[in-house]
């Protein structure tokens, strides 16, 4: 990706796709139970939170949403 200076860096990112297949839609405490269980690749999903609502709060950025998922995470897993 290229920056504002013009520097380019390497970045990944994850886009949701509403009309994939396996998008569902469900409210916020079924999203936070999966959350709690789940893993990929790349660890589990609670790690990719966690980590996404601490950068967003080093850069400022509040998003009451991920905030509450986040804390309700870490309510079912302890952590």
């Amino acid at each position: 990706m290229r920056l504002a200076d013009d520097r380019t860096i390497s970045a990944l990112t994850y886009v949701i796709n509403r009309g994939d297949r396996q998008y569902c839609d469900h409210d916020r405490d079924m999203q936070a139970a999966i959350i709690a269980r789940a893993q990929g690749a790349r660890g589990p999903n609670r790690d990719y939170l966690f980590a996404t609502v601490a950068r967003l709060a080093e850069l400022g950025v509040v998003d009451a949403e991920l905030d509450w998922l986040a804390a309700r995470v870490r309510h079912l897993t302890r952590t």
